[in-house]
């Protein structure tokens, strides 16, 4: 509910063969359908069918798929005359989609970052980054200083926004931006915020991504390099990445709009 969106293929393939079992009690207007109800079904009530040990093996599955969803075809509003059986809605009932959306997933999983911003953006908002106080717990390094600033110690909540770097980073952004996103809980302001429009609020949210894994980039190639880049260069890469982005994505009156948050 705010992962990756790896589907367990097993149970997704349960639930596409379910199209076809819905086809079936539905009678849909299919030559294949007709064609069932022929030969095999011949006037018998789908749900206490059972196939003959000479059927096909694919008959035979989709009779065992149909015997797995059974009590949710029955018991549910699939059956009902005005709706209509989705992959979805079969990947759910058997337990493939469980419990309640993340509060971050619109802010991670949004249209106008790059994939890559996307991902990084996920295992930061989890916490999961291996930063310097994990890693001095995995007895990988000795200390937890942060490389970007050398002042405190570096966890997440340092380097996104507590560092001096970092806040500097995202003081140009939010001058580039003409927002005001604080240094701390940046996910929860973006959430609860009210943007003048849906396509602000997913720019911002791309942009915040961006800045996420060019600081991480940066913290990276400092450690290797002895290095800190400038802050405007940080920023710069950002606004580069996300235009470009914004470039390719955007149609009609949006690829207008997009310009107005930067400058």
């Amino acid at each position: 509910m705010g992962g990756f969106g790896i589907v367990d293929l097993r149970r997704w393939n349960v639930a596409a063969l379910g199209k076809y079992v819905w086809w079936i009690a539905h009678k849909e207007d299919h030559l294949w359908v007709k064609w069932i109800h022929a030969i095999y079904m011949k006037h018998e009530d789908w749900f206490s069918y059972n196939p003959k040990s000479t059927a096909s093996w694919s008959w035979r599955k989709i009779c065992g798929v149909k015997d797995k969803l059974k009590q949710g075809y029955v018991g549910s509003w699939w059956m009902k005359q005005d709706n209509h059986y989705t992959i979805q809605q079969g990947y759910s009932w058997l337990g493939g989609l469980t419990g309640q959306q993340v509060p971050w997933y619109h802010f991670v999983w949004n249209r106008y970052s790059l994939p890559k911003h996307c991902f990084m953006g996920w295992v930061a908002v989890q916490g999961r980054l291996l930063t310097k106080d994990r890693l001095m717990n995995m007895q990988i390094c000795q200390d937890s200083v942060c490389v970007l600033c050398g002042n405190d110690g570096e966890d997440h909540a340092h380097l996104f926004f507590g560092c001096t770097f970092s806040s500097l980073c995202l003081q140009q952004l939010n001058n580039m931006l003409r927002t005001q996103v604080p240094d701390t809980g940046y996910v929860e302001w973006w959430t609860h915020k009210r943007f003048q429009s849906l396509f602000r609020k997913q720019v911002v949210a791309a942009c915040l991504q961006g800045l996420v894994y060019y600081i991480w980039d940066a913290r990276n190639r400092c450690r290797i390099e002895h290095v800190v880049p400038r802050p405007e260069k940080i920023v710069k890469l950002v606004k580069g990445a996300i235009m470009m982005r914004l470039q390719r994505m955007c149609m009609g009156r949006e690829k207008e709009r997009y310009r107005q948050f930067f400058h």
